[in-house]
């Protein structure tokens, strides 16, 4: 197919709608349906049919463990269509219920957060299209993973984020409003695809595949993005535009080449970096292209904005089509407006960079972890059935507590190895066998790797 186009929508559009409203994709697999020959009817007729499972049944025993066997009755009044369209949705069935897309998960709450309108809980399973409020003093942690990479969020206070989609591929998530904080690592010991990651607002996007970074969006629409480690792609994201449904800008020449300006107009914010797309500077590169702004804000296009794709149909799509002709009917008025375009949104986003101290003072300002975090965090990390060697403690111990260990140096000759935390004038160490408390008298050296 041309598009990418998600099993389950495809099964379930072709029961539930006409086949006039089809995706566009299933022409070149429409064939004439001619009768079945009379004769050929006749022999059918009188075949004895007997599956394996009947057969098993009757004899008390169990049928093939690896074998499925699907029996179907076209009833009197169903289309030919109608039964393709069933085995579709129960072939594609087999496939999502793979775990073929990571589990993502709410890992830690404090304060009041909701999920969608119930309370998250430690233990939640997210899906896509779930929303995510958390309230003033409040945090939570999300992470998903697979086998080759692990995306971790920390969601501070006044945040909410809605996960617009969430496979192997691609976790991407709509920062609505407030601050959130990514670590994306990879999995180096497993040659195994990494997830990418991309988080958005109205006005900007960051994408990357691996990194330490935050974003954080205000009133005034300001998103502003840190990177602390690796690099991250960031540039600025129309969503009166990108909102729209893909089948739609792919069609649309005046759409797919606007899109591409602010796709190619992407720069990349190294560690020690930051890039800000200011809401008011957004707002003022808008009124350049007024003609394509107001074209866009036509409740014939704005109410397709956000839907799912099984829900919007071909004739939506080409009534949305013929009013954007309309608006832009020449060549030239095309062309005009990709210049316009252009001059306004054809250059990234500047970045600056930030001292170490700058940035080292932010990062920990969104790692900051009370006790009651770091203790169920590590708890996770003791309870689990993985070695506790050295090496292990380190990689686990760094994604459960979000810090390196360190090796612990005391006076008496010991030493411990474990991540270190101050804690009114002590040093709380969590090592692979427990925790550990720490005077800074007992201490000759804290050797940093």
């Amino acid at each position: 197919m041309s598009e990418k186009l998600s099993k389950e929508e495809l099964a379930r559009r072709l029961l539930e709608q006409p086949s006039a409203a089809w995706p566009g994709e299933l022409d070149a697999l429409r064939v004439e349906v001619r009768p079945m020959p009379a004769s050929l009817r006749k022999r059918l007729s009188e075949l004895t049919h007997e599956s394996a499972a009947s057969t098993a049944s009757a004899t008390g025993a169990e049928p093939p463990a690896k074998s499925r066997i699907l029996r179907f009755r076209l009833a009197a009044g169903v289309s030919f269509a109608g039964a393709i369209a069933a085995l579709l949705l129960v072939y594609f069935g087999f496939i999502i219920n793979r775990s073929d897309s990571p589990p993502a998960a709410v890992v830690f709450v404090s304060g009041e957060v909701l999920r969608n309108e119930h309370r998250a809980a430690v233990g939640d399973r997210l899906a896509q299209k779930d929303r995510l409020t958390v309230a003033g003093q409040s945090l939570a942690v999300l992470l998903s993973e697979n086998a080759g990479s692990q995306v971790n969020l920390r969601l501070l206070s006044d945040s909410e984020i809605r996960l617009d989609l969430l496979n192997s591929d691609l976790f991407k998530t709509r920062l609505k409003s407030g601050r959130i904080y990514v670590s994306l690592s990879r999995n180096q010991e497993r040659a195994a695809p990494s997830q990418g990651l991309s988080i958005y607002t109205r006005n900007a996007e960051a994408s990357v595949t691996g990194t330490v970074f935050s974003v954080e969006t205000n009133s005034s629409s300001d998103t502003m993005l840190s990177t602390y480690e690796g690099t991250v792609n960031f540039r600025r994201r129309w969503d009166a535009l990108e909102d729209l449904p893909a089948e739609l800008i792919a069609k649309s020449e005046l759409l797919s080449g606007t899109l591409q300006v602010f796709q190619k107009a992407s720069v990349k914010v190294s560690a020690l970096s930051q890039s800000t797309v200011h809401g008011q500077d957004f707002k003022d590169r808008l009124r350049r292209i007024e003609r394509l702004e107001s074209a866009l804000a036509d409740p014939s296009l704005a109410r397709l904005r956000l839907r799912q794709r099984s829900d919007v149909s071909r004739i939506e799509i080409r009534s949305a089509l013929d009013f954007l002709e309309r608006a832009f009917p020449t060549a030239e008025d095309r062309a005009a407006n990709l210049r316009l375009v252009q001059a306004a949104f054809g250059q990234p986003p500047e970045a600056q960079t930030l001292s170490a101290e700058q940035m080292q003072a932010r990062r920990l300002s969104f790692e900051a972890a009370d006790e009651k975090e770091r203790e169920a965090r590590y708890q996770e990390l003791r309870n689990g059935d993985r070695p506790v060697d050295r090496e292990t403690f380190r990689r686990e111990a760094t994604r459960v507590l979000g810090k390196s260990p360190q090796e612990i140096q005391l006076k008496n000759g010991e030493t411990i190895f474990g991540v270190v935390f101050g804690e009114n004038g002590r040093y709380r160490v969590y090592t692979a066998n427990g925790i550990v408390m720490l005077d800074p008298e007992q201490i000759e050296e804290i050797k940093f790797e």
